[in-house]
């Protein structure tokens, strides 16, 4: 339903960066005191502006039919939806607004915080959907989280292609999302998603 968070996992090895980012993420949430449910990460995430549209960080923060979206992924793709907890109809339609204030601004490919440039990687921009809707600096942990970068010699490589360091910057990615005690999550099933008629079972798993 509106607000719905989907998150998508790929299986990696440990040496991922993407998963060895989420693992890291895991590890500092449960060290600073944030409850995490379990072990899953994610590489991507997006909220649900309705049942069939989604509004997601990629190139550009764009909005995207929620069946193509869904069946641009592989089958061994796993994708989790997630439900804010403790939110009302308000507050959802208030981070789905805000989300869509912002299509077309480009992706923040160096992480950096909207307040710097104005731009959105794929978790800041469901981060601060739900903070403006709810007015509040912080939403899915009880302290800020840094930038983790894990194994940092990617990080180090991936920066020094655009001639730039290891910013020291506050942030987010899916995995700590995915884990905040602020939210439900459960999988989809999405592999017959390409079938019309087996499609319209699976929608009434985000109503």
């Amino acid at each position: 339903r509106k607000g719905d968070l989907l998150f998508v996992h790929e299986n990696l090895n440990f040496s991922d960066p993407i998963q060895a980012t989420g693992l890291a993420t895991i590890k500092w949430l449960r060290e600073h005191g944030n409850p995490v449910s379990g072990h899953d990460t994610a590489m991507h995430v997006g909220i649900a502006a309705d049942a069939d549209t989604i509004i997601e960080a990629k190139d550009v923060v764009r909005q995207s039919d929620l069946t193509e979206w869904l069946s641009s992924f592989p089958d061994h793709v796993t994708v989790f939806v997630g439900e804010v907890q403790e939110v009302d109809d308000e507050v959802r339609n208030e981070a789905v607004a805000f989300a869509r204030s912002k299509l077309g601004v480009p992706y923040a490919v160096d992480f950096e915080p909207p307040e710097v440039d104005g731009k959105y990687y794929c978790s800041s921009l469901v981060d601060y959907a739900y903070r403006h809707a709810l007015k509040s600096r912080l939403v899915f942990t009880k302290t800020d989280m840094p930038l983790i970068w894990e194994p940092l010699d990617f990080w180090k490589d991936y920066y020094r292609q655009m001639n730039k360091t290891l910013p020291n910057y506050n942030g987010s990615n899916p995995t700590m999302l995915l884990q905040s005690d602020r939210v439900k999550y459960w999988q989809l099933n999405f592999s017959a998603v390409k079938s019309d008629h087996q499609w319209k079972a699976l929608d009434t798993r985000i109503q």
